[in-house]
Order: C-alpha cells, then structure tokens, then sequence
C-alpha cells in the first residue's frame, strides 16, 4: 500500500512539473494593428493573416508560404546547375529566417508598422520578407497602379538578391543554358479558393483612385482579399517594370491555390509587394477542437494530485 502511495506522488510530481514547463514554441514574428494579426513562422517564413489573436483558431485567416524559386530560360523551361547551386528551391519546410522588428517605418509615404524575415538560401540567394502593417488611411502608388490601404491593410515585399543566374556574363555554366527569369510560386490558402474581382466597390463620393486596376484583385472568403501588382522594382528599387506575359499567374493543382510570378534576369536584387486587406464584417466563430476536452481533464488531474498530498 505504502508503495501504491509512493508512486502516487511521484506521478503528481511528475504531473506538476510538466505542468508547470510549457512546451518549446517554434520562433515566431508577431504584428498587431487595427484588429488585424499577423504570424511569420521562423522556420518555413510562413505567414498567416486575420483579425483574431489565436490565428490558429481564425476560420477567415489567410495562409501565405513559399512554394519554390525556379530560374527558366527565355522559352519558361527550367534550367538547372551541377553543383550545390541548382538554380531552383522547392522546400520551404525546413528553412530558418532570422526575424527582426517590429518597427515603426514610413513605406510609400504611411505610417506602418514592420517585421522582417531573411534567409540565405542554398542556392546561394537570399531571401527576405518584409511585411507591414498601415497605421493611416491612403494610397500605394507604383507608376500607373494606385492600391488604396486604410489602417489594419498588410503588404508584405518580397526581396530577392545575390542570385547567381546561368550562362552569359557573370553567369555560371549551365550546359551552355541561360537563365533568363526567376518564377516565384506562393501557395496562399484562404477560408474560400481565390476567386478573380472583376468589379470593383463603388468608392464613396470624391475617392477612391480613378484607374485602380482590380483584375488582379482575389476574394479568398472571410472578407479577406489579395491584389497582386503587375509592376517589380528590379536593381535599383526606383524604377519598376511589368512583368513578363500574363503573370501574375493563378493555378489551382492538387487542392493548392498557387500563385506564380515571374521576374526578369538582374543584377543585384528584385522586390515585389502585394497587399492584403481584412474586413471585420464577417466574423465567424471557430471551433476550439479539443479545448472543452482537455480543459476539464487537466484540471480533474490536477484536483485529484492535490487530494493524493493532502492524504
């Protein structure tokens, strides 16, 4: 009995001592503004988007990751390297982003608040992901395009540099192949499959930009919508250029929603920026899975190791 008794403490022991040790979290960058909350994750750079503090929890947040990084030739085919520089990056699972901020910045003329991802690549790039948060109503304007933001508006820009392309000076033998574009595919997963905005909301009288273009414009459900820009900034970040053909490019393959971007050969860097916007509207509550059953089985525990020293 006295054994019995024994190992009765040492389980509750045990219980409180887990109990009292949370488990290790993976690293994670967090921005909050106006209602709206964003999660980068430290290993993978994925993004989730929404207008609840447990996003995991947000049935309308919006998922952005990184599907993969593949240089093509001038015909679209992939061309490819020997070595450890393969010249395309298709896991994103297991890759580490050093984070930084959040920071107060001014971007395009707002205030807004930023957090920075960065990664070295294998193939020898560099990645980098910076999103904001805006803290004031106005618009984004790259040449032709103008993207109104309000206050909770996300746009994030992704940054590429340091990438060795294929043949022609400067460049690495590639089988006599030459890299002529990098594609860039997000996988993006909302509450809903994204579905093209063809018209655009009446704004109200006196604004709202006169040639906001929204072919480009994605509901993705939850009141939660993506516009991707035709126009990148390549090299010197002050001059932008369309990309490529029809890209932007959406794809539905195999349950994912993939969008695919196409960027021409540079020098030094490329960036590109979309925006996010969250609308509170529609709110819909999300169930807590396992919570009313984990809540009451710890704290039985609990009550039980309690009577146990008492005795």
């Amino acid at each position: 009995m006295q054994n019995l008794y024994s190992s009765g403490l040492a389980l509750c022991a045990l219980f409180l001592l887990a109990l009292g040790k949370p488990p290790p979290r993976e690293r994670e960058g967090k921005l909050m503004g106006n209602g709206v909350h964003v999660q980068g994750l430290g290993k993978s750079g994925k993004l989730r988007i929404g207008r609840k503090q447990s996003l995991e929890n947000d049935s309308n947040a919006m998922t952005i990751d990184f599907d993969s990084i593949q240089e093509v030739d001038g015909r679209g085919a992939p061309v490819s390297g020997q070595g450890p520089r393969r010249h395309r990056f298709n896991t994103f699972a297991n890759q580490e982003f050093n984070i930084t901020g959040p920071t107060n910045v001014t971007v395009y003329g707002l205030q807004a608040t930023r957090i920075a991802f960065e990664s070295v690549l294998s193939t020898g790039g560099e990645l980098a992901l910076q999103v904001f948060i805006f803290r004031e109503e106005g618009n984004v304007t790259i040449d032709d395009e103008v993207t109104p933001v309000k206050p909770g508006t996300v746009k994030f820009n992704i940054l590429l540099s340091n990438w060795t392309f294929c043949g022609e000076s400067g460049g690495v033998n590639c089988r006599g192949a030459i890299g002529r574009y990098l594609d860039v595919t997000l996988r993006i997963l909302g509450r809903k499959p994204p579905k093209r905005r063809t018209q655009p909301p009446r704004p109200p009288p006196g604004r709202g930009p006169k040639n906001h273009n929204r072919e480009r414009e994605f509901e993705m459900g939850g009141n939660v919508t993506i516009s991707f820009s035709k126009k990148v900034f390549i090299d010197n970040m002050e001059q932008s250029e369309d990309m490529p053909g029809d890209f932007p490019v959406y794809e539905s393959r195999g349950g994912n929603q993939l969008f695919h971007f196409r960027f021409r050969r540079f020098n030094t860097s490329i960036m590109y920026d979309p925006v996010v916007n969250t609308d509170d509207a529609e709110v819909l509550s999300s169930p807590n899975t396992g919570t009313h059953l984990v809540a009451p089985t710890v704290l039985a525990m609990l009550v039980a190791c309690i009577l146990q020293l008492l005795r």
